[in-house]
């Protein structure tokens, strides 16, 4: 026995080390795949093959999905393709999360992810990933840096921009990386303070830095045409003139040539509008507009950019925050805004879209939130509605104002002595809150799983619901009379005949309903609309539409229920159920009663646990006994078992209930009634029921 357990572990530990090193074998063979494909989409990056080089790193991931710099090429592609900045920076965080680099070290990987939140709105923890672990220095962190302490704004963040500035004019002084920055941001704010009617002089550090480049320009083999363009801002008279004549040489098609050409005094105002005239049906900057219409002086030209302006069916770029990129972007047609999305952090996902009709808004939808709002006269909200969830608010006309945007006309070009008008983002942006809504709307649809494709409509008055009507695919099957204090009835088609033959009636209780109440009341009427104590608290079914109901039922406290039936359309009830619980939950009680044709109580049985117990008959309580059949039960003493058989095998079985039968067995007689599937039974001696006894019962 010895031999055979040693025996046993033996094989017990071969085959366990062999699952292990199989194992280890599967994971080597992966590891190599993963590293082969690293490298094939390392190769297809530097071919810029970027959809090759992310087909490559996904393919690696599924064979190890560890590897960091597999998560650092594939979001490096991503980028280079212009993906939303928002998947971009998923993938690059996977790259850290992991924390597992094969080749490279993470330095790369954390310069792409300073500049993704760099131009997300993140500038201090952009700024956190280069300075705070192992200090990044490189011409790739340097601009970063830069464009984080410009875009932060703040008089001592601008002055670390321009010393930074400064400094790499020098130590990289091939790199026009740093130029474009610079002048873009100093350019965008000469601009602004122009729009605004701000006083601004160029700080001398601005000044110097400036005509530093423009004397590196012709060092550049390929300088930006733009980038000289907006360094003529920089210059004055004579200087100016020479500069623009020389890059404009080059080329005269770009319309920035024109701005600068003009503003040097090169060409005439009619000749600058000729070669500008080409943006009007592209896209522009806003700063761009503005700057050439503020040149713009002479009567006839005048005339001749409104008309331009007046059939504007271009896009507006507009830079909300000085951050050198348009989180505004609005379409035009016949120089009305038709189309306006707004992108708050420049992540590729847009907070806010909105559809105009010549310029007003006829719908907006918060994106990230999946909320839309449509308007019956701008700033007036029709509707609001989510469509996730299929709810929908409804307001009357002027009840509701609401609106993200401010509508204006441009500063200069009013001033200029027109009319264009642009969109602009409230401070605050937040999509209207639900209660505040609540508060005003006139109706609200709401889904419901009552059915298929169901959902109710309130009818609101003064911020509380009185009144709901309730649709099937658009189909009313349903509708309340007037809501009183939360109580109210409910009439209901059932088979869709157009007769509400069900009528439900639901109030406030003052004890805590049942789970079963409450997911009833939601399925019923959608969830957050009445007190957690409402529940339904009556139902009456007049199929006939006699207004005498057949069928009667009533809920109360400890699922307690209360049925009547009347199939006879008179006054009177001829079976009614009571059911409620104990008061100590354990027992369930249930009560059967029959009534005569007159409405009087007959026989009344009571069961605990549905298993009857006594039974009362023209005011006597009767007991009831078990008898040796599943489904007999004797009323008052049990008989033997043979006579229980004699007597059952004589009963009809098919009879009705509550019809008392007479039974004649060994020359005695017993009475029999049938209750749903049990039958009682009496010996005639003594016996409490009478021939003459009878209780339709209608329903089984």
């Amino acid at each position: 026995m010895k031999i055979n357990r040693i025996l046993l572990l033996n094989i017990v530990f071969v085959f366990s080390f062999v699952a292990y090193a199989q194992s280890l074998k599967v994971e080597t063979v992966n590891r190599q795949n993963a590293i082969r494909c690293l490298n094939l989409s390392e190769t297809s990056m530097l071919n810029s093959n970027w959809n090759e080089a992310i087909k490559q790193a996904e393919l690696g991931l599924s064979y190890d999905n560890t590897i960091s710099d597999l998560y650092y090429f594939k979001a490096t592609a991503q980028s280079n393709m212009n993906y939303a900045k928002k998947d971009v920076l998923e993938t690059i965080q996977y790259a850290f999360d992991n924390n597992n680099w094969v080749n490279y070290n993470e330095n790369g990987a954390r310069i792409l992810l300073a500049d993704l939140l760099a131009d997300s709105g993140r500038y201090q923890e952009s700024l956190s990933i280069l300075d705070d672990k192992n200090f990044i220095y490189s011409a790739d962190s340097e601009v970063i840096r830069i464009k984080n302490y410009y875009r932060i704004g703040s008089p001592n963040s601008l002055n670390q921009a321009r010393l930074r500035i400064n400094s790499a004019r020098r130590i990289y002084p091939n790199d026009e990386r740093f130029p474009t920055l610079f002048f873009l941001f100093e350019v965008k704010f000469i601009t602004n303070s122009k729009r605004n009617n701000i006083s601004y002089k160029i700080p001398d550090l601005v000044q110097n830095i400036a005509e530093s480049y423009v004397s590196k320009f012709p060092d550049y083999e390929n300088p930006n045409s733009e980038i000289e363009m907006l360094a003529s801002c920089f210059l004055d008279g004579e200087k100016r003139e020479r500069f623009v004549r020389s890059i404009s040489a080059k080329s005269d098609e770009y319309p920035l040539y024109a701005l600068a050409r003009l503003s040097a005094n090169i060409i005439t105002q009619n000749q600058a509008l000729k070669e500008f005239s080409p943006v009007f049906s592209e896209s522009i900057s806003l700063d761009l507009l503005d700057n050439f219409v503020m040149l713009i002086t002479e009567e006839e030209p005048k005339k001749l950019l409104y008309e331009y302006l007046n059939s504007f069916s271009g896009s507006i770029l507009i830079d909300e925050n000085l951050d050198l990129q348009n989180e505004l972007v609005i379409k035009y047609e016949r120089g009305r805004p038709s189309y306006v999305k707004y992108d708050q952090n420049n992540d590729g996902f847009s907070e806010i879209e909105c559809e105009c009709d010549f310029g007003a808004p006829t719908k907006i939808v918060f994106s990230n939130k999946d909320i839309e709002l449509e308007y019956s006269s701008f700033p007036y909200v029709k509707n609001i509605s989510y469509p996730a969830d299929n709810i929908v608010y409804n307001f009357l006309y002027q009840d509701f104002a609401f609106s993200p945007f401010e509508i204006s006309k441009d500063s200069i070009i009013q001033n200029f002595g027109y009319d264009f008008f642009v969109m602009s983002i409230k401070n605050d942006i937040a999509e209207p809150e639900k209660d505040f809504i609540c508060k005003k709307c006139s109706s609200l649809k709401l889904p419901t799983t009552e059915y298929t494709n169901s959902f109710v409509e309130y009818k609101y008055l003064n911020e509380i619901p009185v009144a709901m009507c309730f649709y099937e695919d658009d189909v009313e099957y349903a509708h309340t009379s007037n809501i009183v204090d939360n109580s109210f009835s409910r009439f209901v088609d059932e088979d869709r005949d157009g007769k509400f033959e069900r009528k439900e009636g639901y109030s406030l209780v003052s004890y805590e309903p049942s789970e079963s109440e409450k997911a009833y009341i939601t399925k019923v009427f959608g969830d957050g609309i009445f007190p957690s104590n409402l529940i339904l608290t009556r139902i009456e079914i007049d199929s006939n539409s006699n207004t005498i109901p057949e069928f009667i039922e009533e809920y109360f406290e400890n699922n307690g229920i209360r049925t009547s039936w009347n199939s006879n359309d008179d006054d009177f009830i001829e079976v009614q159920y009571i059911q409620f619980e104990s008061d100590d939950g354990n027992s369930k009680i249930k009560h059967t009663i029959y009534y005569d044709s007159n409405g009087n109580k007959n026989v009344e049985l009571i069961s605990i646990n549905d298993k009857p117990f006594e039974m009362i008959f023209k005011d006597n309580r009767i007991k009831i006994n078990q008898g040796y059949l599943e489904n007999v039960y004797w009323i008052g003493d049990v008989q033997t078992d043979s006579v229980e058989q004699k007597v059952y095998s004589n009963i009809n079985k098919n009879i009705e209930q509550g019809v008392v039968e007479l039974i004649e067995s060994d020359e005695v007689r017993y009475f029999s009634i049938r209750i749903g599937s049990i039958f009682f039974i009496q010996k005639i001696e003594g016996s409490y029921i009478d021939e003459e006894t009878e209780v339709e019962i209608t329903n089984d």
